[in-house]
C-alpha cells in the first residue's frame, strides 16, 4: 500500500526535482501509445458537453456553466486513471474514461470549492462597483452595443481597476497553485480540502519549475491551435496527462510498497 500522506511529507521535507521537458515528454508518450482513445474520448467530451450545456443555457440563464462544470469535474479526470493504466501496464479499456464517476461527489465538490476559491480574490473589485455611480447604466449599455457586434468597456473607477488588477493576480496565482489538485484527489486518499493544500504546497516548493511547465503546456497549445485546431486534439490530452507523470515523479507512484521500497533517494535536500 502507498502512503500517500507520508510521500506528500517527504516531498515537502526533502524537496523534490522534475525536469519539464522530460515529463511532458512522457506525457506525450503517453498519449500515443492510445492516441485514437484519448482523441476519441475528447471529441465525445466536446460534443456531449457542448451540446448539454447548449440545450442548459436555452433552459435557464446560467445553467450551462452549471452543466460545463458538471461535465469538467467528472470526464476529464478520465485522463488520469487512462495514464495511469499505461504506465502501470496495467490493462486498458475506453471505460477508463469514465471512471471519475465512482468519485462523483469528491470530484464535484472540488470544482466548485476551486471555483469558489479561484473567483474570491475579485469579490473587493466586484464590491467596489456598487459605490461607483451610473455603473448599472454602463454595463446595460455595453450589452446593447455587444448585441450589435461592437465592444464597449464600462468606464470605471481607479479604485475598481485596481482591486481588479490585484484580483486577476490572486485569482491566477490561486488557480496555478492548485493545479495539481484534481489529479492529487484522483489518485490519493485525500478529501477536497486535503487535495487542495497538497497541490498547494507543492507547487511552492518548485514554484519556478511549475512555472517553466506552464509555459511549455501554454506552447504546445498555441502551436495545436496553429496547426488548424486539429493539433488541440493532442495538445489538450498532453497537457492533462502531463499532470499525472509530474505527480508521477513527486510520489513515486511505480513504487507501490513504502515497506518494500527506500524511497527517500528520490528527494533531495534543499
Amino acid at each position: 500500500m502507498i502512503n500517500f500522506e507520508d510521500r506528500l511529507n517527504q516531498a515537502l521535507e526533502k524537496g523534490y526535482d522534475f525536469s519539464p521537458t522530460e515529463a511532458l515528454s512522457q506525457a506525450y508518450e503517453t498519449v500515443k501509445a492510445k492516441m485514437g482513445e484519448f482523441i476519441g474520448f475528447l471529441i465525445i467530451y466536446l460534443i456531449v458537453s457542448g451540446s448539454a450545456s447548449s440545450l442548459a443555457g436555452t433552459i435557464s440563464p446560467g445553467l450551462d456553466n452549471l452543466v460545463s462544470l458538471f461535465f469538467s469535474a467528472l470526464w476529464l479526470p478520465g485522463y488520469f486513471y487512462a495514464a495511469q493504466a499505461i504506465r502501470r501496464g496495467q490493462p486498458f479499456s475506453f471505460n477508463l474514461f469514465m471512471d471519475g464517476h465512482k468519485k462523483a461527489g469528491k470530484l464535484i465538490g472540488y470544482q466548485f470549492l476551486l471555483t469558489i476559491l479561484a473567483y474570491l480574490p475579485l469579490l473587493p473589485a466586484i464590491a467596489s462597483l456598487f459605490f461607483q455611480d451610473n455603473i448599472i447604466a454602463e454595463f446595460e449599455y455595453m450589452q446593447e452595443l455587444a448585441q450589435d457586434g461592437e465592444f464597449y468597456m464600462p468606464q470605471l473607477s481607479g479604485l475598481s481597476i485596481g482591486l481588479l488588477i490585484v484580483g486577476l493576480l490572486g485569482t491566477l496565482y490561486l488557480s496555478f497553485s492548485y493545479t495539481l489538485g484534481q489529479v492529487i484527489l484522483v489518485i490519493t486518499d485525500f478529501g477536497i480540502w486535503e487535495s487542495l493544500e497538497a497541490s498547494r504546497k507543492l507547487v511552492q516548493k518548485n514554484f519556478l519549475t511549475f512555472i517553466g511547465l506552464f509555459f511549455l503546456i501554454i506552447g504546445i497549445n498555441i502551436l495545436g491551435a496553429l496547426l488548424l485546431f486539429v493539433g488541440l486534439l493532442v495538445s489538450i490530452p498532453v497537457s492533462l496527462v502531463v499532470n499525472y507523470v509530474v505527480l508521477e515523479k513527486i510520489f513515486q507512484l511505480y513504487k507501490e510498497d513504502d515497506h518494500e521500497q527506500n524511497i527517500r533517494d528520490h528527494f533531495v535536500d534543499q
